[in-house]
C-alpha cells in the first residue's frame, strides 16, 4: 500500500482552487487504495449459547422447516395445515 501511495503525484492536488474538490479527489484516491489492500469484508458472527434450545426443540424446528419445504413444493391446503400446525 505504502508503494502505491508513493506512486502518486499529489503536486496536483495544489493546483485545484476549490478545495472541497480537492479533498474530494484526495479521500476517493486514498479509499480507492485502502479497497483495493484491505477489503471490507462481511463476517456473520455466530449467536450465543442458548441453554433453552434443546435436543427436542432443535427437533421440532427441524419438523416445521421440512413441512414449509414440502408445503411450498407441492402447494397442498393440507400440507400448508401441517406447517401450520
Amino acid at each position: 500500500m505504502k508503494e502505491q501511495l508513493d506512486q502518486i503525484d499529489w503536486e496536483y492536488l495544489y493546483t485545484i482552487l476549490d478545495v472541497n474538490k480537492a479533498w474530494n479527489i484526495f479521500r476517493n484516491t486514498l479509499l480507492e487504495i485502502f479497497d483495493r489492500n484491505a477489503p471490507f469484508i462481511v463476517k456473520r458472527v455466530k449467536g450465543k449459547f442458548s441453554p433453552w434450545l434443546t435436543t427436542e426443540i432443535r427437533q421440532m424446528m427441524n419438523s416445521r422447516d421440512k413441512a414449509l419445504r414440502k408445503a411450498r413444493r407441492n402447494n397442498d391446503e393440507a400440507l400448508w395445515q401441517t406447517f401450520k400446525n
